[in-house]
């Protein structure tokens, strides 16, 4: 006996799957609204930004001068991995 794949025939029909993609849409007022920023909302978020800011340049900076750092302290290609590593 062959298996069948998909629904099992019995179920079509009965509302099993949404019939169109506004079914399976939550009414509107079950929708969440999002709150207004805050001046809590920003006191949060600007000290996160510059945070962010400063790790990105710091793993700039140590990216630029990793070529520079290898060749006077003699460290090899292998170990220049452990220095990146070392400086986050």
């Amino acid at each position: 006996m062959a298996a069948a794949y998909g629904p099992p025939r019995h179920h079509r029909g009965r509302g099993c799957l949404p019939s169109s993609p506004a079914a399976s849409r939550p009414p509107a007022w079950l929708v969440p609204v999002p709150a207004p920023l805050t001046s809590d909302t920003w006191s949060l978020l600007l000290p996160l930004s510059v945070a962010q800011l400063m790790v990105i340049l710091d793993i700039s900076a140590v990216n630029v001068a990793l070529p520079d750092l290898a060749k006077d302290l003699n460290i090899g290609a292998a170990d220049i991995g452990w220095t990146i590593t070392a400086t986050r």
